[in-house]
């Protein structure tokens, strides 16, 4: 026969609190997505998608109104529509002449291989110690509840300062990197301090500083990588950067050897990753990078990169019929003639000036 225990009043309360708490909490996880329905009805269809479908007349009007939104109407042409339409004709006829973009393809030239190998380094340190400071938040202060409402809560205002911070004089390298070392010392000095409440505040500040810097590299990143490598780049760098979230708990295990061993492996790694990002350039009020050829400050077609024309898709005949003429003067300068206005290219341009 089962006996049932009736508990009193002051059991009773300490019982269910934490229920109350997780059930409003589950329903405010379950509930928070309703909002993006309403997304179908507000946010325009994509106009690229539009033009790739073949509906040039309704991207025609969402292009529009956009620029009627930025007071730019009197820089579209006239005949949008048509534009767009050839557009969207040299761009299929381009990808029909090219290659498949792979993650191997980030690594082949040598200016966007370091700055891939410096994008997955800086995304595995964010991933790490967001992670690793969000499933710690237990251990940052006398009250879990308190402790992860205040971790959650700053997220909003770090996201939120993001915007001044990436069109600061600082621009989104600068800007990177001080957030970076300030996290860093956050998480250092964390580890030393026996005062809850301070801890609390200088964890927490980390966590502020380390949300930012997230935002900050999606931007930044995206900027780095040329338009041909761009989504294979992010895919790469956020592939990555699931292995700093999986590594996470495991270095929070670290706590068991040292107390606070995760927290000066954090420190030591976010301060690296505050100077390998001084290493890469900066992306504000820059053109973006459209080519590999961009990147690699080089216009020659001879290297066999993505996105340039196949060597077998090109003919001798093709290029007589359109009257591209190219030739070197003595001093080692390349001349082009004829051809369709802006439609010739240059091939050792880098050997030496272009006339």
């Amino acid at each position: 026969m089962v006996k049932y225990h009736r508990l009193n009043s002051e059991e009773e309360t300490e019982d269910t609190a934490p229920v109350t708490l997780r059930l409003c909490g589950l329903i405010v996880i379950r509930t928070s997505g309703l909002g993006t329905c309403f997304d179908i009805q507000v946010l325009p269809e994509s106009a690229r998608w539009l033009m790739a479908n073949g509906e040039f007349d309704e991207a025609e009007k969402i292009l529009i109104e956009t620029a009627k939104g930025n007071k730019k109407e009197d820089k579209l042409p006239k005949d949008l529509a048509e534009n767009l339409r050839q557009q969207e004709e040299i761009s299929e006829e381009k990808k029909r002449n090219t290659r498949p973009v792979t993650a191997i393809d980030l690594f082949r030239t040598t200016r966007l291989r370091k700055r891939t190998l410096m994008l997955l380094i800086l995304w595995f340190v964010n991933s790490l110690i967001y992670f690793g400071l969000s499933l710690n938040t237990a251990a940052l202060g006398d009250n879990d509840y308190v402790t992860f409402f205040i971790s959650a809560a700053v997220e909003f205002p770090a996201n939120l300062l993001v915007i001044p911070l990436i069109q600061s004089p600082s621009g989104r390298r600068y800007s990177e990197s001080g957030l970076l070392l300030t996290a860093g010392i956050a998480c250092f000095t964390t580890a030393f301090i026996d005062d809850s409440t301070a801890v609390t505040v200088i964890a927490m500040t980390g966590k502020f500083c380390i949300t930012a810097s997230y935002t900050i590299l999606y931007i930044y990143s995206l900027e780095i990588f040329p338009t041909t490598h761009r989504a294979v780049g992010m895919g790469t760098c956020s592939t990555f950067s699931r292995l700093g979230s999986i590594f996470a708990p495991l270095m929070i295990a670290l706590g068991d050897v040292f107390d606070g061993l995760h927290l000066i492996i954090f420190g030591a790694l976010s301060a690296i990753a505050a100077l390998i990002i001084l290493l890469l350039p900066e992306t504000k009020g820059k053109p973006l990078s459209e080519t590999i050829e961009d990147v690699e400050g080089t216009n020659t077609l001879d290297m066999k990169e993505v996105g340039a024309p196949k060597k077998e898709d090109v003919s001798y005949e093709e290029e007589e019929e359109e009257g591209i003429q190219t030739g070197a003067t003595p001093e080692g300068d390349v001349k082009i003639t004829g051809g369709q206005e802006n439609g010739g290219y240059v091939t050792g341009a880098d050997q030496g000036n272009v006339i």
